[in-house]
């Protein structure tokens, strides 16, 4: 998973016969933590699947597995978390439009100036 995201959704764990595994999702910040009510002990390869905003604001689902064997070490986490940020193109056509609209604004003020002023010489005719 190689986008930016901008809001974790949802996951789900599980097992290796296919069934969901109960637990709590919490969203904290830029990740999703799935705790589980029960802790796994059956051996096996375990699904993971998630959803998440991407940056350009398309619902993105995708998934990973990993293998749980007794006696295996405890797991570390996975970190699958972007940081959120403009990247240098998106800064650069933020920058174009402000200045876009800038420019707009000050003719829509420079043309309502001169109809006022054309307006006033009218009336004193």
């Amino acid at each position: 998973f190689n986008l930016d995201i901008t809001k974790p959704q949802d996951a789900k764990v599980f097992d290796p016969a296919g069934n969901e595994l109960a637990g709590q999702v919490n969203r904290e910040d830029q990740r999703l933590v799935i705790a589980l009510i029960e802790p796994i002990n059956s051996p096996g390869d375990y699904l993971v699947s998630f959803v998440v905003n991407g940056i350009d604001g398309d619902l993105t689902e995708e998934s990973f597995t990993f293998a749980w064997q007794e006696g295996a070490a405890e797991p570390k986490g996975l970190m699958l978390t972007e940081p959120i940020g403009l990247d240098p193109l998106n800064y650069v056509l933020l920058l174009v439009a402000a200045a876009i609209a800038a420019f707009l604004v000050h003719r829509f003020m420079v043309a309502r100036r001169e109809q006022r002023a054309a307006q006033l010489a009218y009336q004193e005719e």
